[in-house]
């Protein structure tokens, strides 16, 4: 049974030192899509990905074992559906393959060879070449077409769990399964097993996230450590966030869950907003499984009937992603009033974003007496930005906490004294380089009940740069933003 840790896209093996190699994928890899080796998932992100490898793949003998066909002499992949998809249903094409005469196993390569053999008698030999060319045809043809359909179906269950759309499985049920799991391999203690198994019925049940996935009172020292860098001139900060990070329950699904709540974090420690969330009720943070029950009563109650049809009107016991428009369906349940910015194309040279990072930085330095962070999204992932730098030479860095940083490299943010640990945070220009990004701007509490109306079959859009189009679209167009979100 294998401990090995390895990063397959720079070929350096950490061995057991399993902080190293999450410290290196979230850094070197924070932003690159990173295709796991074993079970083929894909992760936005290097700190997602190695999340998965170590719940998933460290410690297990048959993931090692699947590594070895894939990047051993074996000429075919696994095309697996998952790393506990069974080898049966799994081979997109045998690596040997069967004789169409007398059904003996040979590899592609010697097929036609033994195919000849079966008709070496004199009569058989003026059409010898002719009938074993039909036969290796007619075996390859439906090879082939169960190559192509084995193919197909995998890449649609692949494109529908890319796009936030896959059905199996809950919070709950991963959860409980990756516990199992560390158990099994003697990482967790059966006392452990059941205290992580009743924390996660109690995050289901009642509804409430475990604090001890947060870290709370890291922003001003995070102000701190960016004041005290020499090549920033000056920066700017939302009023208050808590982070919040992924764990084994929600690890490929879980990042607009976990942004909600860190805006939620922050608009609960302002009287208007807590009142819109809260009324007069205790201040708490919904789980995931709670904030998939809120999105579906904002459906109930009319909001974003084009995302509930394109969400198949389920959001509770799935693992489906949402994104920016959820976020604002949500909101605005609770008569809270925000604008989603679409920076819907590139503004450098480089195909990246210097426009929206200086709005990003006015946003955060326009003076308010509270300031929200903002919700980040692109294609497959988003994240949460709590204040932005402007540097000496007139460029700008935005001050990013992602759901897939391990939440120990936040908690040494509370003290921290060393400016390399704000590296973890800090993104530039050359760091956002997605076609499209989305911003969830909060704005204010709702006035009335005509507004609180209005905001069923609309969206306040502000699209950067400009278009001839209206800035607040219909019903129509917010089916139009949802679906580029979940599969541009």
């Amino acid at each position: 049974m294998s401990s090995k840790t390895s990063c397959f896209t720079c070929g350096l093996d950490f061995s057991t030192n399993i902080d190293a190699f999450v410290s290196h994928m979230s850094d070197v890899h924070a932003d690159d899509q990173i295709k796991c080796a074993i079970c083929l998932e894909t992760f936005s992100n290097g700190s997602e990905y190695s999340m998965h490898y170590i719940y998933r793949h460290v410690d297990d003998k048959s993931s090692m074992e699947m590594t070895d066909a894939i990047h051993g002499n074996s000429r075919f992949e696994y095309a697996s559906t998952g790393p506990n998809t069974s080898n049966s249903n799994s081979l997109v094409l045998q690596a040997n393959n069967p004789c169409p005469v007398c059904g003996s196993q040979f590899p592609i390569d010697r097929l036609n060879d033994h195919v000849n053999s079966h008709f070496e008698d004199e009569f058989a030999a003026n059409f010898r070449q002719s009938s074993a060319d039909f036969l290796l045809a007619e075996q390859l043809e439906k090879t082939e077409n169960l190559a192509s359909k084995v193919s197909e179906e995998k890449a649609f269950k692949d494109l529908q769990k890319k796009y936030g759309m896959d059905e199996h499985g809950s919070y709950k049920q991963q959860g409980t399964s990756a516990y199992e799991r560390a158990y099994n391999k003697g990482k967790m203690t059966l006392s452990q097993l059941y205290e992580q198994k009743s924390r996660l019925a109690i995050n289901q049940v009642a509804g409430i996230e475990d604090i001890n996935y947060a870290v709370k009172d890291f922003i001003e020292n995070v102000k701190e450590l960016s004041r005290r860098c020499a090549d920033v001139l000056d920066a700017y900060f939302c009023s208050t966030a808590d982070f919040y990070s992924s764990n084994a329950a929600d690890i490929g699904f879980g990042c607009g869950y976990r942004n909600i709540q860190m805006l939620i974090s922050s608009l609960r420690h302002n009287d208007a907003f807590k009142r819109a969330l809260f009324g007069s009720g205790p201040v708490y943070m919904p789980s995931i499984p709670k904030i998939q029950e809120l999105i579906e009563s904002a459906w109930a109650k009319g909001f974003d009937q084009i995302g509930k049809e394109q969400l198949n009107g389920k959001l509770t016991n799935t693992k489906k992603w949402i994104g920016a428009t959820e976020a604002t369906c949500l909101l605005a349940s609770f008569r809270i009033k925000s604008n989603i910015v679409d920076f819907w194309q590139p503004s450098g040279p480089d195909n990246n974003h210097p426009i929206l990072l200086k709005w990003v930085y006015e946003y955060f330095k326009d003076r308010r007496s509270f300031t929200p962070p903002l919700y980040l999204q692109h294609e497959g992932h988003s994240r949460t930005v709590i204040g932005a730098e402007r540097t000496r030479s007139g460029r700008y860095n935005l001050i990013i906490l992602d759901p897939s940083i391990t939440r120990f490299k936040i908690l040494r943010l509370v003290k921290s004294t060393d400016l390399n640990d704000l590296k973890i945070l800090r993104k530039n220009l050359n760091d956002l380089r997605h076609k499209q990004f989305q911003i969830v701007c909060v704005q204010d509490v709702m006035k009335s009940d005509e507004e609180f109306e209005s905001y069923k079959t609309k969206v306040d859009l502000i699209k950067i740069p400009p278009i001839s189009n209206p800035c607040e679209l219909t019903l129509d167009g917010i089916s139009v933003l949802n679906f580029y979100v979940r599969i541009c």
